[in-house]
């Protein structure tokens, strides 16, 4: 899609915007390879969204209108004509909180629904920012530095405006925030990474693990018959 990291969702929906129109089969009808570059736009979206196909138009703002009727009035020597509508879009939904979590450095709270909406509330109750990650967050992060969602396949790392950094996550792993970086605990693998995404090491295990902490001898590493001691690295799991 010729976007760069970071860019933001608004930047993200644009760009969809503007290479749908030249893309889609029924804006571009004498074109016998629009069908073909949709489908690969569409499935480039759904890689940087988390969202099927079916959900993108909601996503990047289309609406669909209905006209329910009509009618004509005549008030003296003027004609008018009524219409009446219904306008149904993604925002017009009804949805469910489902986690929730505070921001790190402000009395703001993060709401997450059902249908992938991340909205950030103020201590006035009012939304100051609203993410899409296309499926519910399991967890919510924030260090006042970066802004963590992580889903049952991908961690969002967020810094202000902008998408950082995509992580894809396998066995619905968890997410650990240390002092100067985060770790991702998965079934048989943890991995440390630096506050921005940027991956740092990789620990893998035949059996699950269990636990994982920092000691002045290293980094710690359990499962139910073993333990590992990684020394070497970096004093970040404080």
């Amino acid at each position: 899609m010729e976007l760069r990291l970071p860019f933001s969702q608004e930047e993200l929906k644009k760009q969809y915007r503007d290479l749908a129109r030249h893309c889609h089969p029924d804006l571009n009808p004498g074109d016998p390879s629009a069908e073909e570059r949709m489908k690969r736009l569409n499935e480039a979206a759904e890689i940087l969204t988390g969202l099927d196909s079916r959900a993108l138009s909601s996503y990047t703002g289309v609406r669909y209108e209905k006209k329910l009727g009509s009618t004509n009035l005549a008030v003296g020597d003027q004609d008018f004509s009524i219409s009446f509508t219904m306008l149904v879009g993604e925002l017009e939904a009804s949805d469910w909180i489902r986690s929730a979590a505070f921001a790190g450095r402000t009395d703001d709270v993060f709401l997450a629904s059902d249908s992938g909406n991340v909205v950030q509330v103020g201590p006035d109750g009012e939304a100051l920012r609203v993410f899409h990650t296309g499926t519910t967050p399991r967890q919510i992060a924030d260090t006042g530095d970066y802004l963590y969602f992580l889903t049952d396949t991908r961690l969002y790392v967020l810094r202000g405006e902008s998408l950082h950094a995509l992580v894809d996550i396998a066995d619905s792993g968890s997410l650990i925030i240390a002092q100067t970086g985060i770790g991702l605990l998965e079934k048989n693998r943890f991995r440390w990474l630096s506050e921005d995404g940027t991956p740092v090491g990789t620990v893998l295990s035949r059996d699950p693990i269990r636990r994982v902490y920092w000691t002045p001898a290293g980094l710690i590493v359990e499962s139910r018959l073993r333990r590992a001691t990684i020394s070497g690295q970096q004093s970040w799991w404080s």
